[in-house]
């Protein structure tokens, strides 16, 4: 069990122009971190596009029978997001995972700077 921050984008713009979402989470483990940081980017992505833009990106048209295994790919390649490991002790219980998730929101480098695992998540200036 750990909490997790989640800068959750899409690859094409890489989460410019507003194109992006942050939460924190509870997760049983890094691997349900990461599905729930994909669904974050799903979500992401699907409030910036249609199936009518993914159906003209990809040329394939819904009744084509290859229309899902085409959106399933689209989907593949526009998922993007970091996650980073959390210090437990610096999350207090009393506190909403949204309130967290509202202060990573208003300033992401100073939410990690916070609340990481020293010595962990080094690699986050790339995107601050």
């Amino acid at each position: 069990m750990g909490y997790y921050a989640i800068y959750a984008y899409e690859n094409m713009y890489g989460g410019l122009h507003g194109i992006n979402d942050y939460a924190v989470v509870k997760a049983d483990s890094c691997e349900m971190a990461e599905k729930m940081a994909a669904e974050l980017s799903s979500d992401v992505i699907d409030s910036y596009i249609d199936d009518e833009e993914i159906r003209e990106a990809t040329g394939i048209d819904e009744d084509d029978e290859f229309f899902t295994d085409e959106l399933d790919d689209f989907y593949a390649e526009e998922i993007a997001y970091d996650i980073y490991t959390l210090d437990e002790s610096k999350i207090r219980d009393e506190i909403s995972l949204n309130s967290y998730s509202d202060e990573f929101r208003d300033d992401p480098h100073e939410f990690i700077e916070k609340y990481k695992i020293e010595g962990e998540n080094e690699f986050y200036d790339s995107w601050l």
